[in-house]
């Protein structure tokens, strides 16, 4: 089978436990028993992980993908855009990254169609390719999972962290990448279940603005 996982960690760079689980993952099942082709899409690596990976992902694909800053290096894309993505927000940014690895697999899946395609819940990988094949109806499309590592709202309920208005926006994203994808997978239910519990406080309803004591203005009356 050919399987695809996307991440934006990624050991010895851009650190995280997300990262260290899909080059295990994907080293397991490319070696025997069970040799699958198996691929990881990511973000540019430095020079001296790239000499690292036939020790760290043997028989692993590794697709790198030039990140918003090279881009313009390289004036693929505008400054203007990558600076409008960069102040508009966390979840924005996040899903324009999730959206630049969509296009990666894309591209070799138009050639050699993908099997199996994990991303994990944090950061809502999947989405834009969840959304991708809804527009696009394909023969060969792959199963889409979502692996559940733990989430910003879960990550955020641990550490008796509040709420913003930034991070419900956040929230979306993961829980719609969570619902909508084909399988969703975890290290234990217990993961799966305080995911489909409704902790979270909800969104507050908005206020209203009351009149306040300005200054008073007086109609002068009509002339004659």
């Amino acid at each position: 089978m050919r399987i695809a996982f996307l991440t934006t960690q990624f050991p010895h760079t851009r650190m995280g436990g997300i990262g260290a689980y899909t080059v295990a993952m994907a080293s397991a099942l490319a070696q025997p028993p069970h040799k699958h082709d198996a691929h990881i899409f990511t973000f540019t690596l430095p020079d001296d992980v790239r000499a690292q990976l036939p020790a760290l992902a043997p028989h692993v694909h590794i697709h790198e993908v030039p990140e918003l800053a090279q881009r313009i290096a390289h004036h693929e894309t505008s400054a203007e855009l990558a600076a409008t993505l960069s102040v508009a927000g966390d979840a924005v940014y996040r899903l324009a990254l999730a959206a630049l690895l969509t296009d990666a697999l894309l591209q070799l899946h138009r050639t050699t169609p993908f099997d199996i395609v994990e991303a994990p819940d944090y950061e809502a990988l999947l989405l834009p390719l969840i959304l991708h094949f809804a527009q696009h109806p394909d023969p060969h499309r792959p199963a889409l999972i979502t692996h559940l590592h733990s989430g910003s709202a879960i990550n955020r309920l641990g550490n008796n962290l509040p709420t913003t208005e930034p991070d419900r926006a956040i929230d979306a994203l993961e829980a719609s990448a969570i619902s909508l994808a084909d399988a969703r997978c975890a290290p234990s239910r217990a993961v799966v279940a305080a995911t489909q519990t409704p902790r979270f406080p909800p969104r507050p309803p908005p206020r209203r603005a009351r009149p306040g004591p300005g200054p008073t203005h007086s109609t002068p009356p009509p002339p004659g």
